[in-house]
């Protein structure tokens, strides 16, 4: 038989700290944001910048890009095309834009780089239409700045009204 537990002895003293691990990867931080501030209009079919609509981008970094734009057009038969140009030779330069064409229609264009991707043919109404552009950026070597641009799908007097308010903003992923 064994007799009654005894009583704890005193603790010892506290070990030395382990060594520091590694840093973590770096968080993404918040979204960055650029928003279109006075109306820009463009007559013709080649892309022209949205004044102001910009984004630094980084080397070696990449971006989850999405904008909404506010747009009117001279008349529903003018359709629209938004893009970008940004820094030479990136590694990911893909999106899609898509815009109302009719009611209940949607329709769009593939965008693989600096000013590519076409235009709808049509909007659904002169003002008041609404063009989303979802895509990636994948920066190579060369840090610098990401334009937005538009052009009309016809050269028409103020065939499309880039308006006020649209916006865009990245994240790094």
């Amino acid at each position: 038989d064994s007799g009654p537990q005894g009583i704890q002895g005193i603790q010892g003293v506290a070990g030395a700290d382990g060594a520091q691990g590694p840093q973590g990867v770096a968080g993404n931080g918040a979204p960055t944001y650029t928003v279109l501030g006075a109306d820009v209009t463009n007559a013709t079919t080649a892309y022209a910048n949205l004044t102001g609509m910009t984004l630094a981008v980084a080397a070696s970094t990449r971006y989850a890009v999405e904008c909404v734009f506010s747009y009117n057009a001279n008349a529903t038969t003018t359709g629209v095309g938004f893009g970008w140009t940004g820094p030479a030779s990136p590694t990911l330069a893909a999106a899609q834009m898509t815009a109302g064409l009719a009611a209940a229609t949607v329709g769009g264009t593939t965008i693989g780089g600096n000013d590519t991707g076409g235009a709808t043919a049509t909007s659904v109404a002169t003002t008041g239409n609404v063009a989303r552009l979802v895509g990636f950026w994948s920066n190579g070597a060369n840090a610098g700045t990401l334009q937005f641009r538009f052009k009309s799908e016809i050269a028409i007097a103020g065939a499309i009204v880039a308006k006020a308010g649209s916006w865009c903003r990245a994240s790094i992923y």
